[in-house]
């Protein structure tokens, strides 16, 4: 199964960066207040590492909340060139490696259509994804992710795709950048 090794590395990391973090090795982000939610917008290759390379476009909603340990909601939406479209829900954790930089790992769980385009095997579809990225100035964000999409064999065929997108993420609480004050 193809995505035993990626969740694996996944879940790992997130044991490593949560153990790092814990120890005080990582630094607490210059603002991240509790309710900040984020509007992600990205671009992207769809099935990047095989033949059915596709434009990938992304929207997802990131929430402020934490459920629990920092864990925090997110609702995608996806679609490609070839006419893939996944809408999903699922959970992410922002990791503070430097102060302006995070690691981001993320699951979601979803409904899939390949509309044309590669066919995944299954209409229900998990993604897993990790994100590294950089907080500008003015509180936006720009992001580099690497995400694979898998039915984890609920179907007869398990296909998957790995994506490799851009994400830019736009703020849409107001707060103040570098004070960690909300207004």
């Amino acid at each position: 199964m193809r995505i035993a090794p990626f969740l694996g590395c996944m879940f790992s990391l997130i044991i490593f960066v949560s153990s790092a973090q814990a120890s005080g090795f990582l630094l607490e982000p210059k603002v991240e207040p509790e309710t900040s939610r984020y509007l992600l917008l990205s671009a992207g290759y769809f099935d990047i590492l095989d033949n059915d390379k596709a434009l990938d476009l992304r929207a997802e909603i990131r929430f402020g909340e934490s459920l629990i340990h920092g864990i925090k909601p997110l609702m995608a939406l996806e679609t490609t060139s070839d006419g893939n479209f996944y809408v999903a829900g699922g959970f992410f954790r922002d990791f503070w490696i430097f102060e302006d930089v995070f690691f981001t790992p993320s699951l979601t769980l979803g409904g899939y259509e390949d509309g044309g385009g590669k066919d995944l095997g299954y209409g229900l579809e998990f993604r897993s994804q990790i994100e590294i990225g950089y907080v500008l100035e003015n509180d936006h964000r720009i992001s580099l992710g690497f995400s694979h999409i898998s039915n984890l064999s609920l179907g007869d065929e398990n296909p998957g795709a790995e994506v490799l997108s851009i994400y830019y993420h736009i703020p849409l609480d107001d707060h103040v950048g570098t004070s960690g004050t909300d207004l």
